[in-house]
């Protein structure tokens, strides 16, 4: 699906010339037909003769609605520029085209229209070369000039012949698998509610699917779609699109709204653009400002804040930081129109490198405005780069969304620069990467891989005795979300950098090492337990005699078994317990406390707590006021 927008002077026939392409009235208001002018944006269709159809948006030409006409040209894929043979290119002729240049509409074609009022052969002649000499000084030099006439039909086929090669040359929309529409109309219709048009883009929308509408952050469903009058299960990227929502009112919804489908789009109130000031106006692009900033069929009043020259001047580009009065809803690579509030001129354009910058730019930073660059950048490679350095870490799959980039693109990017060791794949699919693959940046990855090192080294220093650091404690750390900074640690211990326990982590080759003081304060704490190992002296004992970091050590390193908070059995009476249970339960089936307690010779107490231990364990199983063996202790092996 593909949109060709109108453009050109008032009362040049815009609007009677779609009407014989199409059979269409594009002017739908009573006033435009009244005053056969028109004011706001006007759809029709026209149907190729390949049977494709296009939508076709037509604009006003007079200057009085220029800021109309803005809010269709960022759906065009092509215009269709008219210029009367009888009058030649006047302002909103060139202010169209300076628009249509600054916007880089990709195709344009002219229609000379009025030509049975020109003044013999020699005056359409004239009047093309005009047009011609006009356009070799934007993007549009070369563009085909198509004399016609909307009264004798002269020229007609020849220019729906144009319109066909020129999108028949064109590729379809890029479907990035989030969907937005930028709202060009809102209305109600009688038995269906609310209804938006707009011109879908970076993917579809389906009936019965859940949406969003920013920046307000509305929710609605879709009840239906329609494209060209016909209803449709699903509309894909590039076409004129009706939608009819439920969940939400008219007066809710307005033009330079965007629906998009929730959690895809955020809005913004800050944007880095590369602005170029148009190079035949009279104005330069200053530094805190105030202008108008339209983007899709939005618009709000903006600051400028200059990066680099204090000045723009016409024909000339520089970074701006836009501070927005109003959040729009902005993608890297989409394109701005700037004009002055009052009197209303159009100054320049510009693409956005980042809709949500991090931080407030301090201008004539060279590092800034590298980086800018490189987002920017054509080559997909350097934009996915510069994504994946600003994200650090990033599934491939999204990373290709913010920077603009289809899904093949974005994989076989991905896998270029993982051959080229410009990126480190983490988990997912590794050989070949795909969407899912994680990766992370190289640079940002060794420095998370220095911290968690530089952290483990300082703890392993200050508590030697410790088995490791807390996970949980590496963690807290990690300047790092927490499921990606579980996966750095997981690829970490994968590649031998650290030892993973679980709970714990240690350098590798980690192990704690005692002084003689602590061995000897180790041995007489055996001592004293062996004297009575079922009934050990409570572990507040413990850690009085040992200090914290012993104690610690004690039970991290499987010299005593913990089974409550103040009770710690040596490892070897625990286990002689343990085989004495399991060996009366395999024999008896099952046993009480008090059989427990006589098995062990122990008090209550200490038997109690150690079957309760083994109940979490799985060893024994509780049945009423009996024990039984549990899964975990059908083996042969002791706890």
């Amino acid at each position: 699906m593909h949109v060709l927008g109108t453009s050109g002077h008032v009362d040049h026939g815009k609007s009677t010339l779609v009407r014989v392409l199409t059979g269409i009235d594009p002017d739908r208001l009573r006033e435009e037909q009244q005053r056969q002018m028109t004011i706001d944006l006007g759809f029709a269709w026209l149907t190729l003769p390949s049977g494709e159809e296009i939508g076709i948006v037509d604009v006003p030409g007079h200057r009085d609605f220029v800021e109309n006409m803005l809010a269709g040209v960022g759906g065009f894929e092509a215009a269709l520029l008219v210029v009367a043979a009888d009058e030649g290119v006047r302002p909103q002729t060139r202010e169209h085209v300076a628009i249509l240049d600054l916007m880089e509409v990709p195709g344009l074609l002219v229609a000379l229209s009025k030509i049975d009022l020109a003044d013999g052969p020699e005056w359409r002649t004239l009047a093309m070369e005009e047009v011609a000499s006009f356009l070799a000084s934007t993007r549009f030099a070369g563009s085909s000039i198509i004399p016609v006439s909307a009264k004798t039909g002269e020229g007609i086929p020849e220019l729906m012949s144009a319109i066909a090669a020129l999108f028949g040359a064109m590729p379809p929309r890029k479907d990035l698998g989030r969907p937005r529409l930028a709202i060009d109309r809102v209305f109600s219709m009688s038995g269906f509610g609310t209804v938006v048009t707009g011109t879908l883009a970076d993917g579809p929308l389906s009936v019965g699917e859940e949406v969003q509408l920013l920046p307000e952050r509305k929710k609605a469903r879709i009840r239906g779609l329609q494209t060209h009058r016909q209803s449709m299960g699903s509309a894909v990227p590039g076409s004129r699109v009706a939608v009819n929502l439920s969940g939400i009112s008219v007066s809710e919804v307005r033009r330079g709204d965007v629906l998009v489908k929730e959690g895809t789009y955020d809005p913004t109130a800050r944007a880095d653009i590369l602005v170029r000031a148009w190079k035949a106006g009279e104005e330069s692009v200053e530094n805190q400002e105030e202008m108008k900033l339209f983007a899709g069929t939005a618009q709000t009043l903006a600051r400028t804040r200059l990066l680099g020259e204090d000045r723009i001047r016409p024909g000339e580009s520089g970074w701006v930081q836009f501070d927005l009065a109003r959040p729009m809803i902005l993608a890297r690579g989409d394109h701005v129109i700037l004009r002055r509030p009052s009197p209303g001129t159009t100054v320049g354009g510009g693409w956005v490198a980042e809709p949500h910058p991090e931080r407030r730019h301090r201008r004539g930073d060279a590092k800034i405005l590298r980086q800018l660059a490189e987002t920017l950048s054509q080559d997909p490679r350097d934009v996915f780069r510069e994504r994946l350095r600003r994200a650090g870490v990033a599934r491939v799959g999204d990373l290709g969304v913010l920077a603009g980039l289809d899904l093949s693109q974005s994989i076989s990017v991905a896998r270029e620069l993982h051959a080229s060791k410009n990126l480190i794949a983490w988990s997912g699919p590794v050989e070949p990467l795909g969407a899912a693959s994680v990766v992370a940046d190289v640079e940002r990855y060794r420095e998370w891989t220095e911290s968690v090192l530089g952290e483990l080294l300082r703890f392993h220093r200050e508590r030697p005795l410790r088995r490791g650091m807390p996970r949980v404690e590496v963690l807290s750390r990690l300047k790092l979300e927490t499921r990606w900074a579980n996966l750095l640690l997981d690829a970490m211990a994968a590649s031998g950098q650290l030892a993973d326990g679980g709970a714990w982590l240690a350098l590798a080759g980690h192990l704690p090492k005692l002084d003689d003081g602590q061995a000897n304060a180790l041995a007489q704490w055996n001592l004293k337990n062996q004297a009575s190992p079922f009934a050990p002296p409570s572990w507040r004992e413990g850690i009085q005699a040992l200090g914290p970091e012993l104690a610690a050590f004690y039970v991290d390193s499987g010299l005593g078994i913990q089974v409550t908070e103040d009770i710690v059995f040596g490892a070897e009476a625990y286990q002689e317990m343990v085989g004495r249970i399991k060996n009366e339960l395999s024999a008896r089936g099952s046993l009480t406390v008090a059989q427990v307690r006589d098995v062990l010779g122990a008090s209550r107490k200490y038997a109690l707590a150690l079957l309760e231990h083994l109940d979490r364990l799985g060893v024994t199983r509780r049945d009423g006021d009996l024990r039984r063996l549990g899964p975990a202790g059908q083996g042969t092996s002791l706890a």
